[in-house]
């Protein structure tokens, strides 16, 4: 089993701004036919997110998938605003384990370990 996403960040936006961008990009995707308005169960971690519409095929490459995706139950979109960290461990060299593993460490010489802070 596994699972694959695509991720879109705005790493310049203030926290300020987060929920009026997170709208923006939703209506844009309703308006343009990639997720469908109404939210169905078919997003892992929350209640309600927005189902692929008509359109998806035409943004999403899905060369990669065996099966269609859009039959499977958790394959929509879920909206989050704030401080959060990403993780790519889905494969492929931009997203390899080992990739961001040196990314980690370069943020926490920079940063520190969470382990170490308090």
């Amino acid at each position: 089993m596994g699972d694959w996403f695509q991720t879109i960040v705005d790493v310049q936006a203030a926290s300020g701004e987060a929920e009026a961008l997170a709208a923006d990009v939703r209506d844009w995707l309703i308006s343009s036919g990639v997720v469908s308005a109404e939210r169905t169960d078919c997003v892992l971690g929350s209640d309600l997110g927005y189902p692929p519409g008509p359109r998806v095929d035409e943004v999403v490459d899905n060369s990669g998938c065996s099966l269609p995706w859009q039959n499977v139950s958790a394959n929509g979109l879920d909206i989050i605003t704030g401080r959060t960290i990403f993780h790519a461990w889905q494969g492929g060299p931009r997203s390899s384990p080992a990739r961001t593993a040196r990314r980690k460490s370069n943020w926490s010489t920079r940063h520190g370990s969470p382990s170490t802070k308090s």
